[in-house]
């Protein structure tokens, strides 16, 4: 960065040529922004952007696609003016608490998963919503 920041285990041939624009690129990692589409059946696509919005106009059973060991997505769950009911893959580990049943008229809510395998019974969830 030329403020004499250092890595330590990285080698000069390793960062030699790099550029701001030519950081480097991880397959795991997406940071662009979509909007998913709400259906009763909600499949969140591992293999998508890393960040998805989708605003619920009913109950939701939510699924997942190409699961990868690293990959990540954060979903941002918008709730219309009626209260909405979930449903998750039975293999889910919800982190921090049981994993939500519902959401309240007019709340949202994040809703993170990380896979650790290529199974629902690989992922981790985490979600957090309003008060």
């Amino acid at each position: 960065t030329g403020n004499g920041s250092s890595l330590t285990g990285i080698t000069q041939s390793q960062v030699t040529g790099l550029t701001t624009s030519s950081r480097p690129q991880f397959a795991n990692v997406q940071i662009t922004h979509s909007v998913l589409t709400y259906a009763v059946t909600t499949n969140i696509d591992m293999d998508t952007d890393g960040f998805q919005t989708v605003s619920l106009t009913g109950d939701v059973t939510f699924t997942t696609s190409n699961r990868a060991a690293g990959r990540s997505r954060t979903v941002r769950i918008l709730c219309d003016a009626t209260p909405r009911t979930f449903t998750f893959p039975a293999g889910w580990t919800f982190m921090g608490a049981a994993a939500p049943a519902s959401i309240a008229a007019s709340k949202d809510a994040v809703l993170t998963i990380t896979a650790f395998g290529t199974a629902d019974s690989d992922v981790v969830a985490a979600y957090s919503v309003e008060p």
